[in-house]
């Protein structure tokens, strides 16, 4: 049974919480949330966590009545005509009598409703009920019929079917649209899957080879099975009576504005719930009581909306003077038996996996053909309706991607996150933020510093820059052992301090982390990760996707695929993703930092020719268009990109010959150079110069 957990909306199905949001304990908030201004857009970065937390108000759009409202309306006293003028702006209340509705039991193409055979059914046919012939219990030989059916026998044709062993064709009919209707003169079908329906089953294929099963019934006893569906039979008479009139209201509605030519509403939470719940004598009550009554609009039937809790403040519908924004004070006022508050939806907390919000963004945008916006990087809610807390329900948002933005409507934003509704906030605490990692700075004084391991005795040694271009002493790190690695590179900031750290990979493909120390001396190993043989070269690269936080890059030897590893600035890694392919065309690719001047993390990549190529990032994991920016660097063994080595506030890059010539490249701000000076000589006794 629904426990006012519907909302209603044309076209739209209703708003249910799914497997990618986990409901946490309700917030402790009061039964009436205050108005609050719209705020300027809010920009939400991807939690490092990987998990997005958010806190919410109300279950489904908002519009019309609460159904959890209506409940603690009625326990404080008011009438059923006080809760539906409240929640529908003192609109009118005519009467429409008790008119047939016609509810769609099943949507095109799925199994037909199969009833069970008895004395009182008969067989009509077409829309004009011509025809008619009672339906036996027994064949003439005897055999019992446990059933009968409408089928779709294709080309246009509907046939009626009894069952035995299995199911033989007693009539068809073929017009268009081909009908077939079974009634009972004791008013009721029983059904092998869903129950006792009142009123006539109809079997309609229409057009093509689809086939609708359509239940035609009066709205009173189409009523008494909404009602429990919606609400609780156990809530007090005057809350069960507006959602009698609620309904009727809703399902007049589409009476004048009917779904199809077949039928007027669908029974599923799509519309409202038409479901197998039992008759309940509260709820019967409900519906005699009000029997007729509708809210009305022009003298129609209104539209009216009503959802399972809308959080303490009621939402507008532009053109329905009927649905208008007010603060609810009855949504959070029910109480249980126990004292405590009803309503479980007037508050909420959830937890929405990254990935969840990625498949479900770019499965939607995929099927309005438009472009993948890649890995999720933030959510910027750029408009809200100004009603209740964080100034209320959102209205507009973009979800920021690697590859892309794309706009969404706050329900679009609600539904693509799986989320109860659209007024929420996301809670997650600011991401930690990793210190710059240009330039290199291994001592503290935020000077660009090169690591250098000898080939012949694997000692490190230390140079740390001066800030001009130049160097300080000289100083040995470890005596031994650097020459033993199978990889070794500078990992940038990649824990939670400000200087930078060191990564090695061992032969069985271990990798470790040596924490950078404000004496230039490294700290204890930890190792990080296991696997990177599959990497033929591993480089830092600063802040790649935007987060904040220090990321590497490697180059997988299979097939050159670029992959983005994310760090968490604690030290280890939030994930990784591929970022590039067919980068084994180069023989060098580093980070050297922001080039360009646009404050995002470049990449350089020379090819075997030497032609040296810049790879600008685009700041949120992905890149803008390359561009040639020098030739005839394969006459360096090494390059390398140490941050601002000259002092000028720009970052530069160090290039050694193969005769051990250390040549500073002093970059311009916007990736080109200054005229190259030599910095150092005899530089060919390493045999790494750590990237």
């Amino acid at each position: 049974m629904s426990l006012a957990n519907s909302t209603k909306r044309p076209g739209v199905r209703r708003s249910r919480l799914v497997g990618a949001a986990v409901v946490g304990a309700a917030l402790a908030l009061g039964s009436l949330v205050t108005a609050g201004s719209a705020r300027a857009s809010e920009v939400y970065p991807r939690p490092y966590t990987g998990v997005i937390t958010v806190a919410g108000h109300g279950w489904g759009h908002g519009h019309g009545m609460s159904q959890y409202g209506a409940f603690g309306a009625a326990q404080q006293g008011l009438t059923w005509q006080q809760i539906i003028g409240f929640y529908y702006n003192n609109a009118p209340v005519i009467s429409i009598g008790n008119p047939t509705i016609r509810v769609q039991l099943s949507a095109p193409a799925t199994a037909t409703t199969t009833v069970t055979a008895d004395s009182s059914l008969a067989a009509s046919f077409g829309s004009g009920h011509t025809g008619t012939m009672s339906l036996v219990t027994k064949e003439g030989n005897g055999n019992t019929i446990a059933a009968y059916r409408v089928a779709n026998l294709g080309n246009g044709t509907a046939a009626l079917q009894y069952v035995l062993s299995d199911w033989k064709t007693w009539k068809t009919w073929k017009t268009d649209p081909a009908q077939i209707n079974i009634s009972s003169s004791a008013g009721a079908l029983t059904t092998t899957s869903s129950g006792v329906y009142r009123g006539e089953l109809r079997g309609i294929v229409s057009g093509s080879s689809s086939l609708t099963s359509v239940l035609a019934l009066s709205m009173d006893n189409y009523l008494r099975r909404v009602v429990p569906s919606e609400s609780s039979a156990s809530w007090p008479l005057a809350a069960l009576q507006a959602q009698a009139v609620a309904a009727r209201s809703y399902a007049g509605y589409y009476l004048d504005n009917p779904r199809s030519a077949s039928y007027d509403i669908c029974g599923t939470d799509y519309c409202q719930v038409f479901g197998a719940a039992k008759e309940y004598p509260s709820t019967d009550q409900a519906v005699a009581d009000t029997s007729g009554q509708v809210i009305s609009d022009g003298g129609k039937a209104a539209f009216a909306e009503f959802s399972s809790s809308n959080g303490g403040w009621a939402v507008a519908v532009a053109g329905k003077s009927y649905l208008v924004a007010h603060p609810d004070p009855y949504d959070g006022a029910a109480l249980t038996s126990s004292g405590a508050r009803a309503n479980p939806n007037i508050a909420w907390t959830a937890s929405v996996p990254v990935s969840s919000v990625e498949a479900a963004v770019n499965a939607w945008l995929s099927k309005r053909n438009k472009p993948s916006i890649g890995s999720y990087v933030s959510l910027t809610v750029t408009s809200r309706d100004g009603n209740g807390d964080w100034g209320g329900r959102i209205t507009q948002a973009v979800i920021q991607g690697s590859k892309g933005s794309a706009a969404v409507p706050g329900d679009t934003l609600r539904g693509l996150l799986g989320l109860k509704s659209e007024w929420f906030v996301p809670t997650n605490p600011p991401n930690p933020r990793s210190a710059p990692s240009y330039p290199r700075d291994f001592t503290g004084d935020y000077k660009a510093d090169v690591l250098a391991a000898v080939g012949t005795t694997g000692e490190l040694r230390l140079y740390a820059g001066n800030g001009a271009g130049g160097w300080q002493p000289t100083q040995v790190i470890d005596s031994a052992g650097w020459n033993t690695f199978a990889k070794v590179f500078t990992a940038g900031t990649w824990d939670a301090d400000a200087i930078s750290d060191v990564m090695a990979q061992k032969a069985d493909g271990t990798l470790w982390l040596y924490p950078g120390t404000t004496s230039g001396a490294l700290g204890a190993p930890r190792q990080i990760g296991t696997g990177w043989t599959m990497h033929n070269l591993v480089f830092p690269v600063g802040d790649f996707n935007g987060d904040g936080m220090t990321d590497l890059l490697a180059r997988r030897a299979s097939d050159g695929a670029l992959m983005l590893y994310t760090g968490d600035s604690q030290g280890g890694f939030t994930g990784s993703r591929q970022v590039g392919a067919g980068w084994n065309v180069f023989s060098t690719v580093f980070g050297p930092g922001d080039l360009t001047g646009d404050g995002k993390a470049d990449v350089l990549a020379r090819a075997k020719d030497g032609t040296l190529y810049l790879y600008p990032g685009n700041g949120s994991g992905g890149w803008l268009p390359r561009r040639v920016v020098g030739h005839g660097w394969n006459a360096f063994s090494s390059i390398i990109g140490p941050g601002d080595f000259s002092g000028d506030g720009r970052n530069d890059v160090l290039a050694r010959t193969w005769d051990g010539s250390l040549y500073l490249y002093p970059g311009t701000g916007s990736g080109g150079w200054g005229a190259r000076r030599l910095v150092g000589s005899g530089w060919q006794i390493f045999s790494t110069i750590l990237p």
